[in-house]
């Protein structure tokens, strides 16, 4: 680990009646971009006004640095959120994944070729990682010839990470993580709305006996974690760049490839730029059984569940009063919709 840190001194409450100041535990904190920005040009030796801003508060921060035409992200890890091991972990994975040329952004190594750095925040010590620009910004739209890279590149990479030299230290991606833990903040998150809760519970009862059985018949190994759109760009001739690896894990493939379906599933492009990835996956090297209906659609169930959980832990973070319970509970409409369009879970 670096030695460079950044200390910031939380405020002290008011003092108690014996005089003595009031401790509180500080549960998140978000560090000013400007000492971010001088702390990651001291450590990675960047020279010139670098620029920096906070571009995207969540679980994790992560602060743009600009310098001319160059860019940088710097992601600062929620505190507790991964352990060093899990990030050095992750960045092995992208090495993985760009030895056997599949475009990914890449680490920026620190001092002494160190690739993560800490920083002491009033909650405790956050990890903190340096990445290069994934391609130069642009805008572009799905294609089908865009949909068929997407799903040639996705392929390329299951099959570059089934050649890992041996187990990385990154997180299962079973049941538990994409179905359990998602469903127990929900249904926190909408105890007060009784019919979300009776549909999600119903869901994860359903989930977890068609994964007992069906949903451990398919590939399985080392995946990406979040195949979203937001996180893949376009290089000039169009093939995808792929970034943000956090949540990469172990986990079935089908999982992996429901985070395209369900982004393709969103948009007019759907049927065919879905025809389109899956064409592109299995002239990759991806195995058929991965793509079928009856794997992927239930993973897709998986998938609304993750990504509802997750909304729910944001609004969480932000107060009670914030939770937002229309859009949750839109999003079960949604999940409840997928079920019943795919005819799953019929006994």
């Amino acid at each position: 680990m670096s030695p460079f840190q950044l200390t910031v001194q939380p405020k002290l409450a008011q003092p108690s009646d014996d005089g003595q100041p009031m401790a509180a535990t500080v549960a998140f904190s978000v560090l000013e971009a400007r000492a971010v920005t001088q702390l990651v040009r001291q450590a990675y030796g960047l020279d010139g006004a670098v620029a920096g801003c906070l571009y995207n508060h969540s679980v994790n921060d992560t602060y743009e640095l600009r310098l001319d035409a160059r860019r940088w992200y710097f992601r600062l890890y929620g505190c507790g959120r991964r352990r060093a091991e899990e990030v050095e972990a992750e960045l092995d994975v992208i090495d993985l994944a760009r030895a056997a040329g599949i475009k990914a952004a890449a680490c920026v190594p620190a001092a002494e070729g160190i690739r993560q750095i800490r920083m002491l925040a009033p909650e405790g010590q956050r990890i903190g990682v340096l990445f290069a620009q994934a391609a130069a910004p642009r805008f572009w739209q799905l294609t089908e010839p865009i949909c068929g890279r997407w799903g040639q590149a996705v392929a390329k990479m299951h099959r570059a990470f089934d050649k890992a030299p041996g187990a990385l230290d990154r997180p299962i991606l079973d049941l538990g993580y994409v179905i359990e833990e998602p469903l127990r903040v929900a249904m926190a998150a909408l105890a007060d709305v009784k019919p979300a809760v009776e549909v999600l519970s119903r869901v994860g009862a359903a989930m977890s006996r068609w994964f007992s059985v069906e949903g451990r018949q398919g590939e399985y190994g080392l995946c990406h974690g979040d195949l979203h759109i937001s996180n893949m760009a376009l290089d000039a001739g169009d093939w995808p760049v792929f970034f943000d690896f956090e949540t990469c894990g172990y986990g079935w493939r089908g999982y992996d490839l429901a985070a395209v379906c369900l982004v393709l599933s969103a948009r007019r492009i759907s049927q065919a730029g879905w025809r389109a990835f899956v064409k592109g996956y299995l002239e990759g090297g991806g195995r058929a059984e991965t793509v079928l209906p009856a794997n992927i659609n239930p993973w897709v169930v998986a998938r609304l569940i993750w990504n509802l959980g997750g909304e729910a832990k944001h609004f969480g973070r932000l107060g009670v009063q914030n939770i937002n319970r229309t859009q949750l509970a839109g999003m079960v409409k949604q999940v409840e919709e997928w079920i019943n369009e795919h005819g799953l879970f019929v006994a």
